[in-house]
């Protein structure tokens, strides 16, 4: 009877071990259970910016959804979304506001809010970066009335205006590089007091868990070039293995299974990259 009873305890070990990766990807406690190919869901409501290019792998996990999608070049993306970046992979995403998210191999971001208004000239956005490595090319827009835009990590929340910086960040810290005509307001979740350290053009700051931001750090225009350049995707690497959206299909659900090798091959990498 006890063997039966540890055998029994220990396949659900291997149970949760085996679903838990796919687990922690999907809020509300939803599962990754699928794999497909959608273009556009019709009932997502209004879009808050596209994919604009994919080199590799990565997948969107619509709010709610036990699935997730293989991203194509030019898919709408909405409220809540989440994008990840398989290993290998990396995409550039564009807001309706005109800012570019270029997301590098294994990153993970949430989109959980970008509203923006033209005609009142309002900018709302809120960003969610779990863990990876982005580069952020927030627009300027001039004459803006309103604009509130900020990305949370693990360990701090950056607040932008107008910038062009690069963050790498997990479970444990946080590492923001500003580029050419940058500024930024960095807050460590863990200060009672939400002291706001201001970093301007070619500087660094590391924010650890439990504790406040370093001391700001200088970096060269060199530095930061070729960290922009390891940031650049590769037009002949664009889209590699699928296809733009097929135009005239834009506002039709065009979602079918992925075959069964594509599901094994996506889960084991979502597996790996949360190790």
């Amino acid at each position: 009877m006890k063997k039966v009873f540890y055998l029994v305890c220990f396949l659900c070990l291997m149970t949760n071990i085996a679903l838990g990766a796919d687990a922690v990807l999907m809020a509300d406690g939803n599962r990754l259970e699928e794999i497909r190919e959608l273009y556009v869901a019709p009932d997502l409501g209004v879009n808050i910016g596209k994919a604009d290019m994919v080199q590799g792998k990565a997948v969107v996990i619509h709010s709610g959804s036990p699935a997730a999608f293989w991203i194509r070049e030019d898919i709408p993306l909405f409220k809540d979304d989440a994008v990840i970046t398989l290993k290998g992979g990396r995409i550039r995403l564009q807001l309706n506001d005109g800012s570019i998210l270029t997301l590098a191999s294994e990153t993970k971001l949430v989109l959980n809010q970008s509203v923006y208004d033209p005609e009142s000239q309002t900018r709302s956005s809120f960003i969610n970066m779990t863990f990876g490595k982005a580069r952020f090319l927030v627009k300027k827009i001039k004459d803006i009335t309103d604009s509130n835009f900020k990305i949370r990590t693990p360990t701090a929340v950056v607040g932008i205006r107008g910038s062009d910086f690069i963050i790498t960040a997990d479970i444990s810290s946080t590492e923001v590089v500003t580029l050419d005509h940058t500024r930024l307001e960095v807050v460590s979740l863990t200060d009672p007091n939400m002291t706001k350290t201001v970093l301007n053009d070619y500087e660094r700051i590391v924010v650890e868990h439990n504790a406040l931001p370093s001391a700001i750090e200088t970096i060269s225009a060199q530095e930061a070039k070729q960290m922009m350049k390891a940031m650049e995707i590769n037009p002949e690497k664009v889209q590699a293995g699928l296809d733009r959206i097929p135009k005239g299909i834009e506002n039709k659900e065009t979602s079918a299974p992925a075959p069964e090798k594509a599901k094994d091959e996506i889960k084991i990498g979502l597996r790996e990259l949360l190790r």
